[in-house]
């Protein structure tokens, strides 16, 4: 089925010293790429002396035959009538079966594997299910059966996910038959899915956890409406107010009952850990190509200057921290992935000692290019949101200018820049744009806008008097206040000054770089 299945021998020493904690159980917390990552990571788990592990499922996707035979290999449900009222005989039945359960597996210290999404999800993002699991895991903890938790967050890479072809197709609701997976599983192993890998990130210890984590009740006090009101209404918010915006609120009581504080808690474990499984996670060759192919060279594209371009996004990407799942020479990586990619491209062999790579225009082939690419999304997430913030506020000079060449003539000041970045970011969940909760909201915006510049988009101008600036912020004292984006504060105050904040920026005419991040921003 697999090439091979690629592992850190360091991460595994890692893991391995974080289970021998005395006294002191193991749960791993998985990204969720496809519905055999449970079988996956069980063999992986089991062949290298970590146990067998307990693997959270879904009860709704699997029927009666398959529960049953996923709970003889280790598979635990959440029982049906936890879904009831909890006033219910039944539902109070079934919370305290589960829970006993889960604190029985803790206290015999077997590793729990839970699954942070859906496995059709694509773009990151907590699942209510893993937030059910994460609270009674908490609640075991808290209750004193265990001293301590150590949590592993674990990351998934394919270069062809075993299930691909039914994104899209399959709700993740859907029941999955015994005749589904094994369909799926012929279909992988004939078609070949090239490499997979996991990674394992920093484990740390959930005592600790709590123990630092710092509950800012004021935080949660205001609704998104009261936010862009202001904005709406040609007015401007304070940064204040912009970190005052209400993340979570809980929709519905779940298993376990917890006060608000622990409910944050929970909420914020489950976006700390996927942040850092998608962190460790490795982009693999077939993703670096769907995103050249669908965002770069979507009519075609000579594949000497496909293996360049290939080359230059692998290091834009190994610059900003993320690791890739290949080595070797270019041009090999290049036509492994093109080989894995070939029901998506055509090839034409030209008499100039080249060949022209052309993406298939069909639905399916675009579907499968944009489910392979949008793994690069967390390593541009940043970048895509200050692009979408900039040209937010070039859309609102258009009516304003004579044409649109005029554009290119216009300075964005930083702090504007900045205030329309923070506005697009409250529109965005934070597991989505992998905002840890240790992080505010300003600073993510500030590295942003960093990113934008380290990367060339943004050149630093100075203000001549003749210039268009795209500056109509409002000045306030608060801003001086809390111009550390660095979250450093030191004794001095040099790192403030008036030229910092008014510093002035244009659009940079670097073709690789503006046409690819603005491509990204549409992922």
């Amino acid at each position: 089925m697999f090439l091979g299945v690629i592992i850190h021998k360091g991460q595994l020493e890692m893991v391995r010293r974080a289970a021998e904690v005395p006294d002191v159980p193991v749960v791993f917390l998985s990204t969720h790429k496809s519905q055999l990552d449970r079988l996956l990571l069980q063999l992986l788990l089991i062949s290298q002396g970590l146990g067998t592990p307990r693997v959270t499922c879904e009860y709704k996707t699997y029927p009666s035959k398959c529960r049953t035979l996923l709970a003889l290999l280790g598979g635990v449900f959440l029982p049906q009538g936890v879904e009831q009222a909890r006033d219910s005989e039944q539902g109070v039945l079934s919370r305290a079966v589960l829970a006993s359960y889960v604190e029985e597996v803790l206290r015999s210290r077997q590793p729990l594997l839970i699954f942070l999404e859906e496995a059709f999800a694509g773009a990151p993002q907590v699942s209510a299910s893993s937030r059910e699991w994460l609270s009674l895991v908490f609640s075991a903890f808290h209750s004193g059966t265990v001293p301590d938790i150590m949590i592993v967050p674990i990351g998934i890479s394919y270069d062809v996910a075993p299930d691909s072809g039914y994104r899209g197709k399959v709700s993740p609701t859907q029941t999955l038959t015994l005749w589904t997976s094994l369909w799926t599983i012929c279909r992988a192993a004939c078609r070949g899915l090239g490499l997979a890998r996991v990674d394992f990130a920093q484990p740390f210890s959930l005592q600790e956890y709590v123990a630092n984590s710092l509950f800012r009740q004021s935080s949660f006090g205001k609704c998104l409406e009261e936010l862009l009101l202001p904005e709406i209404l040609g007015k401007r918010c304070s940064i204040l107010d912009c970190e005052k915006l209400e993340q979570w609120s809980p929709g519905s009581k779940g298993i376990i009952a917890l006060n608000t504080e622990q409910e944050i808690l929970v909420y914020n474990l489950g976006l700390h850990t996927l942040s850092a499984g998608v962190s460790c996670s490795a982009i693999m060759a077939v993703q670096i190509m769907s995103a050249l192919l669908l965002h770069k060279h979507k009519e075609g594209v000579f594949l000497s200057q496909l293996m360049q371009d290939f080359f230059w996004l692998t290091e834009e990407i190994l610059l900003r921290s993320y690791d890739v799942g290949f080595s070797g020479q270019v041009r090999d990586v290049v036509m492994h992935a093109l080989f894995l990619l070939r029901h998506c491209i055509s090839l034409y062999e030209l008499s100039l000692r080249d060949v022209l790579v052309v993406p298939k225009k069909t639905d399916e082939a675009m579907t499968e290019l944009s489910q392979h690419s949008t793994a690069l999304l967390p390593v541009f997430i940043q970048e895509a949101v200050g692009v979408c913030a900039a040209n937010a506020l070039l859309v609102e000079l258009l009516p304003y200018l004579g044409s649109p060449e005029q554009l290119r003539d216009v300075v964005l000041a930083q702090e504007e820049l900045h205030n329309k970045t923070v506005l697009l970011v409250q529109l965005l969940p934070r597991d989505f744009l992998l905002c840890q909760p240790c992080q505010s909201l300003y600073n993510y915006c500030q590295v942003a806008i960093d990113k934008l510049i380290q990367c060339g988009l943004l050149v630093a101008e100075e203000m001549p008097s003749d210039v268009l600036v795209c500056d109509t912020a409002q000045k306030r004292f608060t801003k001086r206040l809390l111009w550390k984006a660095t979250d450093d504060f030191a004794d001095s105050d040099s790192d403030y000054s008036d030229e910092t904040g008014n510093c002035c920026f244009k659009i940079s005419q670097v073709e690789n770089c503006a046409n690819f991040l603005c491509s990204s921003a549409v992922f």
